[in-house]
């Protein structure tokens, strides 16, 4: 017979085993989600400007011009006090270059999208945008990132204009 103790880590190792599936889950279809990405607007023109790729060892993002979509995972800790695996897209000025640097001048204002897994039909998921949107397709969440990234694009050429205006007077 166990005692509450056996019961407890007989408890806790199937919580284990159920977050490293559910993360490892979580992963795959998130690298899926940034290989669609990929496949769909590397090579992509709008405005004279190309959609391309930039990954290394930190970071995986989809660049247009001077802006990018980082792709990030992270855990955190839920307010129950335990880990849980988040994805993210992150949408900031393009990764710099070996021996590049941003000047402070040139900065945007970030924005952070929460990307949440969910159950639709038998054998797919979509992907809720923050909490206020309804289950996405891969397809359609790449759309809404490869043209928020045109925003972001815009946003930047025109604070830039504006200080070299401003730096000229």
């Amino acid at each position: 017979m166990a005692d509450s103790f056996d019961r407890f880590k007989m408890n806790r190792d199937q919580q284990k085993v159920k977050k490293e599936a559910t993360d490892a889950v979580l992963l795959q279809e998130f690298g899926f989600l940034k290989s669609e990405a990929k496949l769909r607007f590397v090579g992509v023109s709008i405005d004279g400007e190309t959609y391309r790729w930039f990954e290394d060892e930190i970071c995986s993002a989809l660049v247009l011009a001077n802006v990018g979509a980082y792709f990030e995972t992270r855990e955190v800790r839920a307010d129950d006090g335990k880990s849980k695996m988040e994805c993210n897209v992150r949408f900031d000025r393009r990764p710099v270059g070996q021996f590049e640097q941003w000047s402070e001048k040139n900065r945007i204002q970030e924005l952070n999208w929460l990307l949440t897994l969910e159950p639709h039909g038998e054998d797919t998921a979509r992907w809720r945008i923050q909490l206020d949107t309804p289950p996405l397709p891969v397809s359609e969440v790449i759309s809404r990132i490869a043209i928020r990234l045109v925003d972001k694009h815009q946003e930047f050429l025109q604070a830039y204009s504006l200080r070299r205006l401003l730096n000229r007077g």
